[in-house]
């Protein structure tokens, strides 16, 4: 039954066009395009040239650490609001709750809105790269070897800090539109709190190298930080605590989701 609600659920969004291309495409088209714009602007405005080789690897990677800007993550919320609030919008819960389970059809949303982000990730580490190799081209430059040794830990860690802390976001959107029965507030209500946590972080300012236990509890943002391996510019060194970021993370995604299911499989939907 759960694999028929997967299904259906995915069929549903993959309808929904909106959905699709701006949540989950428009990422990875805007890596590109920055990337691209970066170029020109350095090449042809400021008649300059961006230093060293074009490293593909670090490209996306670094185009996966993306994800931790709340503009970045407005896109997603769009999809996680569209996954998880449309059926409140147009009133068609009470059209599926007679042929499954509400926990299976709650789990389906979250599954599908997890590998629909997995993809759009992919989708940025790409833009990433075609935004490496436009430079390559613009510049005349020449192609760096990629570390394979080096590349892989970097972009595990980046992949999966990336994809954890999108988790945390969506399974935060999907208790706003429980609680609330709206896709908007579910937007509105999570872009606040992520532009509230950077705000936080930037006033508290937590040791980015060696951050406290309880700070990387408080702010998911710092523990995707962390897992990536600490923020760029800092001496290039490797933060400290990344099991421990890890496990909050995994922490924060099951206490929001579990409270959405909690809330969902007692929740009134006479109406919808």
């Amino acid at each position: 039954m759960l694999l028929d609600a997967l299904k259906a659920e995915q069929f549903r969004l993959w309808r929904d066009k909106g959905a699709v291309i701006f949540g989950f495409t428009v990422p990875g088209i805007g890596v590109f395009l920055l990337g691209l714009i970066a170029t020109l602007f350095v090449k042809f405005v400021a008649k300059a040239q961006i230093p060293g080789q074009v490293n593909l690897g670090s490209d996306l990677v670094g185009a996966l650490t993306g994800t931790g800007s709340p503009i970045t993550q407005i896109f997603f919320l769009i999809g996680a609001a569209a996954i998880f609030g449309t059926d409140y919008r147009w009133e068609t819960w009470r059209l599926q709750t007679p042929r499954n389970s509400r926990l299976n059809l709650m789990l389906a949303k979250f599954g599908v809105y997890a590998g629909a982000t997995a993809l759009a990730l992919v989708g940025m580490g790409i833009g990433g790269v075609l935004a490496g190799i436009v430079r390559a081209i613009i510049e005349g430059e020449a192609f760096e070897a990629i570390n394979v040794a080096a590349f892989g830990p970097a972009f595990l860690r980046a992949f999966v800090a990336a994809w954890l802390e999108l988790l945390v976001v969506g399974s935060v959107a999907a208790l706003l539109a429980v609680l609330t029965r709206t896709n908007v507030a579910a937007i509105i209500v999570t872009l606040l709190l992520a532009f509230a946590q950077a705000i936080i972080m930037g006033i508290a300012r937590p040791d980015p190298i060696n951050p406290p236990w309880d700070a990387l509890l408080t702010f998911p943002g710092l523990s995707a930080q962390v897992l990536r391996g600490g923020p760029v510019g800092i001496g290039g060194a490797t933060a400290q605590g990344a099991e421990l970021a890890t496990l909050f993370l995994l922490l924060w995604i099951v206490v929001f989701a579990g409270l959405t299911i909690f809330l969902f499989m007692r929740q009134e939907l006479t109406r919808e």
